[in-house]
């Protein structure tokens, strides 16, 4: 009850289906009732997506629900499955604390629709009475809805540290603009809906059992991919063993393995990576587990991943940027620039850190090398001003202290066309410098060298012995990466002047990530022990750090401390200007060319300043919707006039926002 949107509630007191809205109680009402989903002005807060087993069944279902949390594991967007109370079908929830716009949610349920056939719209379509019944809400027919305890359960169960967990993963939720960033990838021709009975045989990987029962894909044994054997090497990065776990695991399925060959990796102690199957986490520290523990907890997520794998979209939102020579790219120039941590540590390292993350982002997004991106976007992804990313993207185009450049803008923008950056990557140059090429390596005394960077392309990558499974696993294994250390970044607490500012985040993120001594901070970082020891006090003054026998640890809510600060919602208010921007131009553009028009009808004097706009929504341009763009004596045009009249619009109408 407490992620629901508004103060009331719908029950069904007579248990006939007929909903009545009454005020929301205390405590969940014994009889069946669902929340809204959107608040009094029309914006989700909480999306359901509704899997519904009654027309296409249970295994259906199960396809339709591997396929939606892949998507959304993609973007790094928390959500928690429960059974709705009926057989078979399932209800994915997510969480969008600041909301989004009911055109947007509209058409992601749209997009979705010719993905998943078992999706129910109603609820997402519907922003004055959409509602769903929550986890722990009675079905009519007796069924009660509960957390799956297959994917939130511990040994099958659910635990009320479980149902604390997933309630504040909906509270923590994700933004309107992940979920933009979903819709993009979802905005292609879907296919026509198959019936579950053709998914199988339709489907390139098909699914068989072993003589144990365990799921397996058909096919001939492949060699694991070089991103599966270095995670079977290395402990989790973040710290989240589960998700690195499981990632392996998805390796081991793409590559035809079996559950005893997952179990044998599992039980070999070298293979760090596959720790989450031999131990847990209890009070900071890891605790072995029980041999019938970890055979059952190995047996759910390797069926989970043989089923993920099988069910891997194979369209559009599946395949885009997997090409093996743009992940070996990334890849590489991610590990070219954690082995010279100094090179963040200055004034401007962590902006320019962060516009380099962003960019890697943006090029896994679209599968090549070069991409187009305007600097607004950019600075909404790497969480600085778009004078901050400006500048940093400037530096990185240009040599730095160990001699080389990270990006080269090949094309500059034009008015609406944004400029071509290329990322600049590790070049095969074997053939003139010898074997290996240059690179990152270590050099006598443990220094650290960066060398042979260049342009790649498809042509000159190392990886092209990858197969596309393996490359499109490395994908995803890197864009989780990317977008969980840019949504640390993007924390409204690290906001320069009144926040903490970003070079303590990165002294906090190195906690986030395991590393907990002075030395290991100081080699993650760049910073010396003054500035590290300075970093840890600050973080733990505010909360957002703590000190004990064991080390450091990082702790606290960034957001709390982003409200005592008076800096909560500098990134959203980044994100309002930015849209003020283009609507700006938009109605610039529209008046010029209303201007150039022959024949055209005169209208009224623009609107002031004082005056408060009406806008029209649909299909209308903006100089319909506002008027006359603004001007001063002589017809020049007034911009700051014009902002603030686009600034009128911009909190009153989703609508408007999501068209700008």
């Amino acid at each position: 009850m407490r992620v629901s949107p508004r103060a009331r509630v719908r029950i069904d007191a007579e248990h006939n289906h007929n909903y009545t809205s009454t005020a929301l109680p205390d405590r969940p009402p014994c009889h069946p009732h669902a929340l809204y989903l959107a608040d009094r002005q029309g914006r989700y807060r909480l999306l359901a997506f509704d899997l519904d087993a009654h027309r296409h069944g249970a295994d259906a279902v199960a396809t339709d629900l591997a396929r939606l949390r892949l998507w959304l594991s993609e973007r790094a967007i928390p959500h928690v499955v429960a059974h709705s109370g009926t057989p078979g079908s399932r209800h994915v929830w997510v969480g969008v604390p600041h909301g989004a716009s009911a055109e947007l949610v509209s058409r992601i349920a749209r997009a979705l629709s010719g993905w998943l056939p078992t999706l129910d719209t109603a609820a997402l379509t519907n922003p004055r009475t959409g509602c769903v019944r929550p986890p722990g809400a009675r079905h009519r027919c007796g069924h009660v809805s509960a957390l799956d305890p297959d994917i939130h359960g511990v040994h099958g169960t659910i635990t009320p540290r479980q149902i604390h967990t997933a309630a504040a993963a909906l509270e923590r939720g994700t933004t309107a603009d992940v979920l933009h960033e979903l819709l993009v990838t979802l905005q292609t021709p879907a296919p026509a809906a198959p019936s579950p009975g053709d998914r199988a045989a339709d489907h390139p990987r098909t699914i068989a059992t072993d003589e144990s029962g365990a799921l397996r894909l058909t096919g001939a044994v492949r060699d694991l991919g070089d991103g599966t054997l270095r995670r079977l090497a290395e402990p989790a990065p973040d710290g989240d063993y589960s998700a690195h776990g499981y990632s392996i695991l998805l390796g081991l399925a793409l590559a035809r393995l079996r559950l005893e060959d997952a179990t044998a990796l599992a039980h070999a102690q070298a293979n760090i990576g596959m720790e989450h199957f031999r131990s847990r986490a209890e009070s900071g520290r890891r605790v072995p587990r029980s041999s019938s523990e970890a055979r059952s907890l190995l047996e759910r997520q390797w069926n989970r991943a043989v089923l993920a794998a099988a069910h891997l979209p194979e369209g559009p939102p599946g395949s885009r940027g997997s090409n093996a020579a743009v992940v070996a790219t990334v890849a590489a120039i991610q590990a070219a620039a954690d082995a010279v941590p100094w090179r963040w540590a200055g004034r401007s390292g962590p902006a320019d850190r962060a516009v380099l993350d962003a960019l890697c982002r943006q090029v896994l997004e679209a599968g090549r090398p070069a991409v187009d991106i305007d600097v607004r976007r950019w600075a909404q992804a790497a969480g600085h001003s778009r004078s901050a990313v400006a500048r940093a993207a400037h530096r990185l185009a240009s040599p730095d202290d160990t001699g080389h450049a990270w990006l080269v803008r090949e094309h500059p923008g034009d008015r609406t066309q944004a400029a071509t950056w290329r990322l600049l990557g590790l070049v095969d140059q074997s053939g003139t410098q010898g074997s290996p090429a240059p690179g990152v390596s270590e050099l006598e005394g443990g220094e650290v060298q960066l060398g042979g960077l260049d342009s790649v392309t498809t042509e000159t990558s190392v990886s092209d012995e990858l197969d596309a499974e393996v490359a499109q696993e490395e994908r995803r294994s890197l864009k989780t990466r990317l977008e969980r250390r840019l949504e640390h970044v993007k924390q409204d607490v690290w906001t320069y002047g009144r926040g903490l500012g970003h070079h303590l985040e990165r002294t906090r993120w190195a906690l986030l990530c395991g590393l907990t001594t002075l030395v290991d901070l100081m080699s993650a970082t760049g910073y010396g022990a003054t500035r590290v020891w300075r970093h840890i006090e600050t973080l733990c003054d505010w909360g957002l750090a703590v000190q004990d026998n064991r080390g450091v640890r990082a702790c606290g809510d960034p957001s709390g401390v982003a409200a005592q600060l008076g800096v909560l919602g500098r990134g959203a208010e980044r994100v309002d200007e930015h849209v003020i921007d283009r609507i700006v131009r938009d109605w610039w553009d529209e008046e010029e060319r209303w201007r150039r028009r022959p024949g055209k009808r005169r209208t009224g004097a623009a609107p002031g300043p004082t005056q408060v706009i009406l806008p029209v929504v649909g299909s209308a341009g903006w100089r319909q919707r506002l008027g006359r763009f603004p001007t001063r004596v002589g017809g020049r045009a007034d911009y700051k006039t014009a902002r603030d009249l686009a600034r009128q619009v911009l909190p009153g109408s989703a609508v408007l926002r999501t068209a700008a």
